[in-house]
């Protein structure tokens, strides 16, 4: 994993594929989007 921005609460990284599912169902949930 490839880290773009890390803070000492946040570390922001380029999507993978491995990141679908969550993803998915992030999309999925009313209370999210």
């Amino acid at each position: 994993m490839t880290t773009y921005l890390e803070t000492d609460r946040v570390a922001l990284r380029f999507f993978t594929a491995d990141d679908a599912d969550l993803l998915i169902e992030l999309d999925s949930d009313p209370a999210v989007m």
